[in-house]
Parts: structure tokens; sequence; C-alpha cells
């Protein structure tokens, strides 16, 4: 009801609390219903027509002057009680059968939802803070974290925020609070957590206020090394080219960011802040120094992260010399040709996992698939369930890496172990993706998350294997088994998604049963213009 008689109300409540046997009703009469009903009756107020939004304003008046000691605690909380009684009563039909929630919670300014104009203000702390909270509930964060990062992170960023009296956002207020808080923590005074929580309230708040939204993401470590302003704004200008454009991948587009932080790094060693006044020859000495500091089969990609950045810079008018041309086009080629998983150690693998685990059940079904597929760990985790054609018992997607469309067979044992963790261990989630995390918010797998799973049950499992074994090994372990039945280096070409046949090499060069056949016979020679006896 929108409007009711507060006087009937209140003896209705009253009636129910007698009944359940409660004492000291004439004094709830005189005093918990009686301030209001005299009250209103001062103000002209109708007792016929009563809002609950009234009775809110005639509670915020009391509190006025409770605080300014006109009236005891004993008597506010019984004005409060009785206030909290009939709105649930009118709203419900129930009496309240619970204590009311304290009011220093429920009128806290950071609890209260900002008006629209803070809202709809970027730059208003207020705004900002109470729009990240409604974000990490469409991130899709669970009601605890979202409880931990207000009351340990954008608490104390407004608090900090109204003792320098502005209403502003500031990220230098954010970083003097976060800066404080790490101290704290160094010296032992808060835990991890306590730190943790913050900062990344400082970061989610960065963000939106940048972006417009929150996404999951890891935080970098505190103290990352950051360029100077000169080439960070370089840098980002290239990456969001890149990300605008869409010609790059994202795992390419951040390869080619952190290729191009090692170069600036390397730059300002040499004592530059700025691409004014660097040349060819600087260029050339500093990537013959960072050469020596990567692994040699690395050096190829690395080379061509820089050639695009810089290539970038002269197109765009951050510099005026193209410093690409200082790169040689051709580097030495180097292969590391690594041994795949035995069919033992894949055993041994699979029966390290637990799956009566959800998890388990999970990392159960992508080992098998990786066995039994040969896929590449970024094409498993990117699988979808539309990629699964149950009735014809087949896989078919848009590799990862080639962009060329693999059709396989689903094996019946990689079809039971996806079908099992599908129906009885996926946490609901709407993403499409077959394999996602079992944390919140519930996301996609990263690329890497496989190989820290395979890395865990290699642990688990004692396996002494060759350093470098990891999510490839499934791979190199298929197509070599491949080629000991006889497999035609075509046919093993198309079912690993190759593009070039030279990328077959690597699993010939590990079949050892194969070479040892094609290997010449060491008979002895005869001499030129010898006798044939």
């Amino acid at each position: 009801m929108s409007k009711f008689n507060l006087q009937e109300v209140s003896e209705q409540v009253l009636r129910k609390l007698e009944e359940r046997g409660l004492k000291g009703i004439s004094d709830m009469r005189s005093v918990s219903f009686g301030m209001a009903i005299r009250y209103f009756r001062r103000q002209g107020a109708s007792l016929d027509a009563i809002t609950t939004g009234m009775l809110e304003s005639f509670l915020l008046e009391f509190r006025r002057m409770y605080e300014a000691g006109q009236y005891s605690v004993n008597t506010w909380e019984k004005v409060q009680r009785g206030v909290g009684l009939v709105k649930h009563y009118v709203q419900t039909g129930e009496i309240l059968d619970r204590r009311l929630p304290s009011w220093k919670h429920t009128h806290n300014p950071l609890r209260i939802a900002p008006p629209t104009e803070q809202l709809a203000d970027n730059d208003n702390i207020w705004g900002l803070v109470w729009r990240a909270r409604e974000e990490l509930i469409q991130v899709g964060y669970t009601p605890r974290m979202c409880m931990r990062y207000g009351y340990g992170g954008f608490d104390k960023i407004l608090r900090r925020h109204t003792k320098h009296k502005t209403d502003r956002y500031c990220p230098e207020i954010v970083e003097e609070t976060v800066s404080e808080h790490r101290a704290c923590f160094a010296d032992g005074e808060i835990n991890r957590t306590t730190y943790s929580d913050l900062r990344k309230a400082g970061l989610m708040l960065d963000e939106l206020h940048k972006t417009g939204h929150i996404a999951w993401k890891v935080a970098e470590h505190w103290g990352t090394r950051q360029p100077v302003p000169e080439f960070k704004l370089c840098i980002n200008a290239h990456t969001d080219f890149a990300m605008t454009v869409g010609e790059l991948a994202p795992v390419t587009i951040g390869g080619t960011k952190s290729s191009a932080r090692a170069l600036v790094f390397e730059l300002e060693e040499l004592g530059y802040c700025s691409f004014a006044g660097v040349t060819l020859a600087v260029i050339s000495d500093a990537l013959t120094a960072l050469a020596q500091r990567r692994a040699a089969g690395g050096i190829s990609g690395f080379f061509s992260d820089i050639r695009r950045f810089l290539r970038f810079l002269y197109r765009n008018g951050y510099t005026k010399v193209d410093l690409s041309i200082a790169i040689p086009e051709y580097v030495a080629e180097h292969r590391s040709f690594g041994y795949g998983f035995s069919r033992e150690e894949i055993l041994a693998l699979l029966n390290s996992v637990n799956v009566t685990s959800g998890l388990g059940k999970r990392d159960f079904a992508m080992l098998t698939l990786a066995a039994q597929t040969g896929l590449r760990a970024i094409d498993i985790v990117n699988l979808k369930r539309d990629n699964i054609n149950w009735r014809s018992k087949e896989i078919k997607f848009v590799q990862h890496k080639t962009g060329k469309q693999l059709s396989l067979p689903l094996e019946p044992e990689s079809g039971n172990a996806i079908a099992d963790y599908l129906l009885t261990a996926r946490p609901k989630c709407e993403s499409p993706n077959i394999f996602i995390t079992h944390t919140v918010p519930l996301r996609p797998l990263g690329s890497s998350a496989l190989q820290g799973r395979v890395r865990k049950y290699m642990g688990i499992g004692n396996m002494t294997t060759l350093p470098g074994c990891g999510v490839h090994s499934f791979r190199r372990g298929f197509g070599t088994r491949l080629l000991e039945s006889e497999t035609p280096i075509e046919l093993l070409h198309q079912m690993l998604g190759q593009t070039c046949m030279e990328s077959a090499k690597p699993y010939i060069a590990v079949n050892d049963e194969g070479l040892r056949m094609c290997s010449l016979d060491l008979a002895p020679l005869r001499k030129a213009g010898g006798s044939n006896e």
C-alpha cells in the first residue's frame, strides 16, 4: 500500500507482538510508536495518509535531535525499532523478527547511491566508486570478493579523497594511499591480502575512469619498470593502433609490446629519453646488446616485433628516419628438436589427475584431448561447444596460429572425458568455451593455463623427462607416433594443421627408427679404377 493509517498499523503490530508474548507493550505504544504519531500530529499531517518515505524523514529528524542531545540513546533505539517494525509490516504484512542493521551502516555515505549527476560525472570519485561496485557484479565477482574490494579498497580511497577535501577523482591520491599500505605491508604491519585488495581496487578505478569498464586481469607486479614518458607514449600508440586495426592477434600485440619495452629500456641505458637523436647505428648497437641476452630460438621473432614497432613510428611521424632498416632481414635459423611424451609418460600423466573433482575432470579432458589429437594448447583452451559435432564424432575449428580450418576425428576417450566434464563438473557460465576457470569471475582459460597444469601433473607423477617438456610434448609425441605407424608425411602435415611442409621436419628428426631405415649401408668402397673382384 502507498499510504496507510499510522495509528491503526501501530496497534496491529502491537497486538501481534503481544501474541508472541512480548513484554513492555505499553512502553512501545507511548515511545516507539507514540513519538512518531505525536510528531505527525504536530506537523498537521493526517494519520490516514502516512507513507514509508514520511517515516524515513521523521527518523532522520529524530536522529538529528538525538545527536544534539535532546533524547537518550535508549529512546532513540526504541523509536528506530518502532519505525522499522511499521515499515516492514506495511511492506510485507509480517512482523520483523530480527535486529535492525545499525544506523551508521545503513546511512553511511559510502553505502548510499550517489545522485544521478554524480554517477554521470566520470571525474566524481563518489560516482566512480559506485559504478565500480556495480561493474564488479557485472563482471562476475562473488559477493564476498565485492565486499573485500569495497571495504578493503574503495572505502579507503574514498576516505583519503575526503581527507583531502575533494570529490574529484585524483590518481595521485590513490597512488599515495596504495604506497602507504605498501610500506605497511613491507614492515609487516598488514598482510598481503589487505594490501593487494587496496591496490587492485585502485587499478580497477583507474581502468574504469579511462575505459568505462572493468575487465578481469592479473595486476602487474609492484615496482615493474616503466619507460620514460616519451617512450611510453610511443609504445601505447602502437599498441592502441594494433588493437584498433585488428590485423594482429592479442598474443602478438602483447609480444610486440614486450619487445618494444626491451628496446626502449636499452636505449635508456644508452642515455636516450626519446627517439630524437637515435640513429641507425644506435639501434644496431642496442639490438646487438639485446641479442646477446636472449635465447637464440627467439631472436627472429624479437627482431620482427622491433621492426614492426619502428616502422609504425616512422609511418606515423614519431621518428624522422625509418629506424627499422637497421634490423637485419635475415637471422641465422635456429631449431630445437624436442622429444614428445611416450605412451608410458602420457599414461603416467593421466593417472596423476584426480578425476573425482571438477577441476580434475576438466584437466583430464584437456590432457586426453592433447594426447589424442596433438592440438596446440591455445586451440584446446579456445575450443567451444559448437566446435564439436557429437553425431559425426568430429572436431572442427579455425586454428589460432594459422587461421586455417582443421577437422579431426573425436576419439571415444576424449569425447567421454569432455562430456563428463560438461555434464557433471563445469560451473554454470555463459562463456561458449568448453574449458573455463573454476575460480570467480568465471572466464575462459588463458593460453598458458594448460602448460601450468601439465607441469603440475608431471611433478605429481615424478616424471623424469628431458628439459623443456610441456604441452607441446603431446603434439610432438602425437606426430612421432603417426610416423612410427607409417603415416605418410602429407597426412601428418594435414592432421597437425600445418601450413608448411617444413614444419614436419622436427617430427622426422625424432623418429629414430625411421631414420635408421633410411640410413645408407657402410659397405667397403672400391677404389677408382680398382679391380671388380
